[in-house]
């Protein structure tokens, strides 16, 4: 067993505080790992205990959805919209890969096995659990998730679900199977790649493209989405949620998302924002699905490659400081002018407070390399200095078919203790991070 058997597993059914000793010299040294807040299924009996009573401080949550890179992204809302919209948490599902194995051309061509092994198969199961996290939090109507009309709420039917985001055109990242599980009238925020392949589908009612951050002008406020929004009543692809399934969309004449207005390409224009206007409708008839609220921006953070690249949640303090979580599920070189942006030039300052990368190498042929590798994620880690490293996109994945044979497609876990000891060698300071690893179903607490 590598050196990560002594970083935190954080189990959907326990609370686990472990001390680990380790030494390559023959030296003990104790990591004494925190206590973490987890969810356990289906009475969530630990997380109830950060979440009680109603004006209880409360932390994002990170529920991991199939013991690999698909996750519940929940984040605190501001006090007067907990009360508004009777709900505690803004709930945000990331790359989704629920059910099925990923399949190109045949099962013999090419072929990668679900991690997913727990009860989360579906959209419908993530529901489930954001009512859950819900009524974990001591909201009285919490099983009433449907918004009305006439009010300047997030309006959708049905889904408690606040929005999905994908990063990815990768199948593991942007997963057809699995995305239409989910309500077709769940708010979609994806980078350009996964952008253009959802919309072919015709059936996500709201398809939001998210910027990349301007390195010349990190503004957190200047950040806003290009979005795209559908007539009154026509939602595309007939899916569950959809209440008509006539299949046409606008001509992106009509209001953006949010209130703003769209152009022919569904982009919002500058100065729109794509923010509500107050009024609940948009000015031309369509009907508005959801935007952001306007404390949480999502931006991507291009790195060197298209695969090595990261995003950037960003949402409010109540003392008006800023955290973000940043998610770089193959990693991405600290020395990109992103990374650097994020970290000494954004207006206002943003502190991380985790950061969601891999410590797993896999090559999709012998000579190619998907993900960056420990040492330079650990790179990474310094720059950012997050308070945690969440473990993402480390499962090691069984590769089937011809092809994925010919290429010597391949999974590998590598070794912390390894790139900590380099890292002293190299001159560097060789302290172990804070390292969490979730377990399949189970949920941390970005304290």
């Amino acid at each position: 067993m590598d050196s990560l058997s002594s970083l935190a597993r954080v189990s959907g059914f326990q609370i686990l505080l472990q001390e680990y000793l380790r030494s390559r010299q023959g030296r003990a040294q104790a990591y004494a790992q925190p206590l973490f807040h987890i969810m356990s299924k289906p009475h969530l009996s630990s997380v109830k205990a950060h979440l009680a009573g109603h004006n209880a401080k409360k932390r994002p949550l990170l529920t991991l959805l199939n013991g690999d890179n698909s996750w519940l992204m929940s984040f605190p809302r501001p006090p007067a919209e907990r009360t508004l919209q009777d709900k505690a948490f803004y709930h945000v599902v990331l790359d989704p890969w629920l059910t099925g194995d990923i399949v190109i051309g045949a099962p013999w061509l090419v072929s990668a096995q679900n991690p997913a092994r727990g009860s989360i198969k579906d959209g419908t199961a993530v529901e489930d659990l954001v009512r859950e996290i819900e009524a974990a939090a001591n909201i009285p109507s919490s099983n009433n998730m449907n918004m009305t009309r006439g009010t300047s709420r997030i309006r959708r039917s049905g889904s408690p679900i606040d929005a999905i985001l994908l990063t990815s055109d990768f199948r593991d990242h942007t997963h057809k199977p699995t995305l239409l599980t989910f309500s077709s009238n769940i708010p979609v925020f994806a980078t350009a790649a996964p952008a253009k392949v959802v919309r072919g589908w015709k059936y996500f009612a709201s398809i939001t493209e998210i910027p990349n951050l301007d390195t010349d002008n990190p503004n957190l406020f200047a950040l806003r989405p290009r979005s795209r929004s559908y007539p009154k009543g026509c939602t595309p692809g007939g899916g569950r949620g959809s209440p008509s399934g006539t299949g046409e969309a606008s001509d992106g004449k009509g209001g953006a998302l949010g209130g703003g207005t769209t152009d022919e390409s569904g982009s919002t224009p500058s100065g729109t924002g794509g923010r509500p206007n107050g009024s609940g409708d948009t000015p031309n008839g369509t009907d508005e699905v959801s935007a952001l609220p306007n404390w949480l921006t999502i931006f991507r953070l291009p790195g060197h490659n298209p695969l090595a690249f990261g995003i950037s949640v960003i949402y409010p303090l109540v003392d008006g400081r800023y955290e973000s979580l940043v998610y770089s599920p193959h990693g991405i070189k600290a020395s990109c002018p992103s990374i650097q942006a994020l970290t000494s030039k954004m207006d206002p300052p943003v502190e991380v407070a985790a950061m969601l990368s891999t410590v797993k190498m896999n090559w999709a042929a012998r000579w190619i390399k998907t993900n960056l590798g420990i040492k330079e994620v650990l790179e990474l880690e310094r720059v950012l200095k997050p308070r945690w490293w969440v473990v993402t996109h480390s499962k090691v994945v069984e590769y089937g078919g011809v092809f994925s044979w010919l290429l010597g497609t391949r999974d590998a876990r590598e070794d912390l203790e390894a790139a900590l000891e380099g890292e002293k060698k190299r001159g560097g300071e060789g302290k172990r991070p804070r390292v969490v690893e979730v377990e399949d179903g189970g949920c941390f607490v970005v304290e």
